[in-house]
């Protein structure tokens, strides 16, 4: 069957099985943290069940690495990092905050959170590409596999962020203006 370009007998029923458990566990994520949100009001920072729930206990943002990350942000009105989406630990703007783990997450859908728990847990030093990378912070997929695993990657943007707002807020990633 593989050669005449058919999958082995199971194979569509095992890929079915694992798309609809991620699906459940995706669906249960984005529970919590309606849960958790609806808990506290609008504060965006999470405590130490709902890091371990999302499977991100363990991860650290030191006092120097925060403070050096929002030095790229000086100068810049239209993107700040106050723009996570979520921060479990303590909230981005609070450098003398000690939690312990903290993590930030940027994407629109906290697809970020959702790739790290399922697929990279713990990987660190890895490598992506972010196609519509915009302004490399707001709604991104990328930036919180930077602060956390030390990844890198390349942004492609087709606006003019991609030449000129990119390289200062992504320092560590190549860019690329596709526009």
């Amino acid at each position: 069957l593989a050669q005449q370009g058919m999958p082995p007998p199971g194979c569509a029923r095992s890929y079915d099985a694992t798309h609809a458990l991620s699906s459940f566990q995706r669906q249960h994520e984005v529970q919590l943290v309606r849960m958790f949100r609806a808990e506290q009001g609008s504060s965006a920072v999470g405590n130490a069940s709902l890091a371990m729930a999302l499977a991100l206990d363990g991860l650290r943002f030191s006092r120097a690495r925060k403070r050096h990350f929002l030095r790229r942000f000086a100068g810049f009105n239209h993107s700040t990092p106050a723009r996570a989406m979520l921060s479990v630990g303590c909230a981005l703007s609070d450098v003398a905050c000690s939690s312990g783990s903290e993590a930030h997450s940027y994407s629109n859908g906290m697809q970020d959170v959702s790739l790290h728990s399922h697929f990279f847990r713990g990987l660190r030093n890895g490598v992506y590409v972010e196609i519509g990378a915009m302004d490399g912070v707001g709604a991104s997929n990328t930036l919180f596999f930077e602060q956390h695993l030390n990844w890198t990657g390349t942004l492609i943007e087709p606006s003019a962020c991609g030449t000129c707002v990119l390289p200062r807020l992504r320092p560590r990633d190549r860019t690329a203006n596709a526009g």
